[in-house]
């Protein structure tokens, strides 16, 4: 007898469940956007981690030192033997070659003189 009951207790539950929460008004529809089917190209992706170790390293240093007035490459561009990569301001190493230049005069003038 009690298995009856218990069983009759689950049927009335699970059908009275839904009829009472359908009575009682539940929650209001929730607005969905629409849109047509359409073929699309999924790309596909890997995610990694980890750390990019460089093929090679170059170091870049000038003969001269001076400030840089122009860069004329990004980060990760790639660059060959003889392109531009900066420019520097030529006042500082311009200043350096006239100074030789005045000691080579100087030099001149003191060896004409003996």
């Amino acid at each position: 007898m009690k298995k009856i009951l218990i069983f009759a207790g689950l049927a009335v539950l699970l059908v009275g469940l839904p009829l009472l929460s359908k009575f009682t008004g539940g929650t209001e529809a929730k607005q969905v956007e629409i849109q047509k089917v359409e073929f699309k190209l999924i790309k596909s992706s890997i995610l990694a981690s980890g750390t990019l170790a460089f093929r090679e390293q170059v170091q870049l240093r000038s003969e001269v030192i001076g400030q840089v007035t122009e860069l004329h490459v990004e980060e990760a561009d790639n660059v060959a033997k003889g392109d531009l990569v900066i420019t520097l301001d030529p006042k500082s190493y311009q200043a350096q070659v006239e100074q030789a230049e005045a000691r080579i005069e100087l030099l001149i003038s003191l060896y004409s003189i003996f």
